[in-house]
Formats: structure tokens, sequence, C-alpha cells
């Protein structure tokens, strides 16, 4: 009787995830995540959104990237793949194919 209420709530709780991996933090390995992300700080290694990538100036990616939509303003070393909506900001710099 409520097994289809959970699975819409688990839905709704993952869509409103937001990871923020900040200024100064460097990661080295792949990422994945459910929900919504913020770089603003070093990622070594691939990373896979199921929802929204924001790459802000200051944050760098060495590696590919898979979103659904992404908003790119910093650098980017690798390939970039976006199912919907990319945003390509003025201070924005990729070193791989779209």
């Amino acid at each position: 009787m409520f097994k289809g209420q959970k699975k819409q709530a688990d839905q709704t709780i993952t869509s409103n995830l937001l990871n923020i991996i900040g200024t100064g933090t460097k990661v080295t390995g792949d990422l994945v995540s459910d929900g919504d992300i913020r770089i603003d700080g070093n990622i070594e290694g691939h990373v896979t959104v199921k929802q929204r990538l924001v790459l802000g100036e200051q944050g760098t990616i060495s590696g590919d990237i898979e979103a659904k939509d992404a908003i790119i303003a910093g650098l980017l070393k690798g390939n970039l793949k976006v199912e919907q909506t990319l945003i390509l900001k003025p201070s924005s710099r990729i070193e791989g194919d779209i």
C-alpha cells in the first residue's frame, strides 16, 4: 500500500541533493553524484552527475565529465558530454571535446 509513496519520496530527496567541493579541496579519483554538484576545488578523475554540474571560476577538473546539465566557468582538461543544457561562461577554459 505504501510502496509507491516511498519510491516517490526517494526520488524527491535525490533531486534536491547539493554537493559542494570547496576552494582548496583536492579530490583524486572518479566522482559520481545522483544530485547536483558544485566544484570550486580541484578534481583529478572522471566526474559523472545525474543532475546539474557547476564548475566555478576557481574550479578545475582533469578528466572527462558526463552530466545532465552543466555550467562551466572554470578549467576543464578533458571531454565534456552533456545530455540537455550546457552553459559556458566567459571565464571557462576547455581543453578537450564537447
